[in-house]
């Protein structure tokens, strides 16, 4: 059986988290949407500038596995 690790995320894992919240959001989504509403989403919403207020701000949590 693998062994899984959940850590609390940091802002070294900026990298990962964004990574992740485009994919996820892409899948979810793109079937539903134009290639232009989704790119204009990502940028808005999944930038570094974003990513990293929202892994700085004391009232969210951010995990990996």
């Amino acid at each position: 059986m693998e062994e899984f690790f959940i850590k609390e995320c940091s802002i070294d894992d900026i990298d990962k988290v964004k990574f992740i919240a485009e994919k996820t959001f892409c899948e979810t989504f793109s079937n539903d949407n134009t290639k232009d509403n989704i790119e204009n989403y990502l940028k808005e919403n999944f930038s570094y500038d974003q990513i990293k207020s929202e892994i700085n701000n004391s009232y969210s949590r951010f995990y990996i596995v």
